[in-house]
């Protein structure tokens, strides 16, 4: 399929596409993402809303529309293009398997900073783009990387922001409310209404963000329960949305045996992150506009990431920790030596010591003075004192004494320590309650190789 776009001219779209939509088809061309609506979809209002998201400066954390797509040079618009996005989709970051099929995987701490990152998009999208996003899901948000790996959080699927404007047509002020939304993220004034018809505010985004953060979090959605073995499964999450019952709020009383979904993981949580989601979904349904804005839960996110990678269950983030280690000391070197030209004789152990102190790296040239013999080599006969094996026996019990005092001399006479760079997996405040959570291996084992 070929398509005009002013800024860029002809371009072929591939045919596969790569991604579909209730409202249109979306295809990668070069560095743009193509979008043709469905012939359904191209009714004046969408198309009056596609023309006032134009006007929109360019933002890099929004792939907001940037041209129009037409059929031909002379043609009709049948989508938009906007900038193409690297990412993976945010559900990614709420399951596991969704991320082990994009060949992903992310730390509990980018999991704190994949949400501090998605309220800071949403902070965004209220404070500068003056925008309501609406459709928030699993699907509408990306995972990006910077250059130097810190996650991000783009937003796609522009087109469904509700935002007031002046109708491209008429210059008279319109509100372009969203129309779509997906029943476990929408707010409980939405659920069971007309969409299209229905008004959105701030407190409606700040409902389905709490509800992204708790999944990101504790791992599964903040109205999810589980019921016992043989008995009727829950009705749908929408109902206990729109009556606020709210399984971890004491107040709200469960069927015999059903239980949170998440409960162990939640009673984990910082206690001001707990106080949070209580706000939001206890006391924010009776009062949605107490439901916590993005720039504070951008703080208390923050605030909780900085504090775990202070915390002991965090040493990776830490100085290496030191480790005691074995101390190394004349009685202990001088014993070593002892039994060795006592069991090899005085050859035999020449040839050990100059292999020992090779590998120590201690004043090779004062062993290097010792009778040079091969473990399966001849003794070289010399003149003076060493054609008597008494005077061999007393050179290599001498050289001996050396090396072990040179040893005591330029080595400390406190214990060492040394440092072994151990980075154990990133524990969580959800650890016991997943079975991905690992524990930090043994820091004990394997410290030195040392002859024993």
């Amino acid at each position: 399929m070929e398509v005009f776009i002013p800024s860029a001219g002809r371009v072929l779209l591939p045919a596969r596409a790569a991604g579909r939509g209730g409202s249109g088809t979306v295809y990668r061309a070069q560095n743009l993402a193509v979008k043709v609506l469905h012939p359904a979809a191209r009714t004046p209002e969408v198309m009056d809303r596609v023309q006032a998201l134009l006007g929109f400066p360019p933002d890099p954390r929004f792939a907001l529309p940037r041209d129009e797509v037409f059929d031909g040079p002379n043609g009709t618009i049948i989508g938009y293009a906007m900038p193409w996005m690297e990412g993976v989709p945010f559900l990614c970051l709420l399951d596991d398997r969704a991320a082990k099929k994009v060949g992903v995987t992310f730390t509990p701490l980018e999991r704190l900073a994949g949400g501090e990152k998605l309220a800071a998009l949403y902070d965004a999208a209220h404070r500068d783009l003056h925008v309501i996003i609406g459709d928030g899901n699993e699907s509408n948000f990306l995972i990006t990387w910077g250059p130097g790996g810190e996650i991000g959080v783009a937003g796609i699927d522009c087109d469904e922001y509700g935002f007031s404007a002046r109708n491209p047509r008429t210059g008279r002020p319109v509100v372009y409310a969203p129309s779509r939304g997906k029943e476990p993220y929408l707010s409980p004034s939405l659920q069971g209404v007309d969409l299209r018809t229905a008004s959105r505010t701030e407190d409606d985004d700040a409902f389905t963000l709490g509800t992204l953060l708790f999944n990101a979090v504790v791992g599964v959605h903040p109205f999810a329960v589980v019921a016992p073995p043989g008995s009727a499964p829950p009705g749908p999450v929408g109902a206990r949305i729109r009556n606020g019952l709210w399984p971890y709020d004491p107040k709200v009383t469960l069927p015999a045996g059903w239980r949170p979904a998440g409960d162990n993981a939640f009673r984990s949580l910082p206690g001001p992150i707990q106080d949070l989601f209580r706000v939001c979904f206890v006391q924010g349904h009776n009062d949605p506009s107490s439901r916590p804005r993005p720039a504070v839960w951008q703080t208390a996110l923050a605030k909780w990431i900085a504090d775990e990678r202070l915390s002991p269950r965090y040493p990776a983030q830490k100085a290496p920790p030191t480790l005691p280690s074995r101390r190394w000391s004349l009685s202990r070197h001088a014993e070593l030596i002892l039994r060795a030209i006592w069991s090899l004789g005085p050859a035999r152990a020449a040839w050990w010591l100059r292999k020992r102190a090779g590998r120590l790296g201690v004043l090779l040239g004062l062993v290097q003075a010792l009778p040079a013999r091969s473990p399966g080599g001849q003794a070289s006969r010399q003149r003076g004192f060493q054609s008597s094996r008494r005077w061999r026996w007393a050179a290599a019990a001498v050289g001996a004494l050396l090396v072990s005092a040179a040893v005591a001399v330029f080595l400390p006479r406190t214990d060492h320590t040394k440092n072994h760079p151990v980075t154990p997996p990133v524990s969580s405040p959800r650890e016991g309650d997943h079975p991905r959570w690992r524990e930090a291996p043994d820091l004990w084992k394997d410290l030195l190789n040392e002859d024993p």
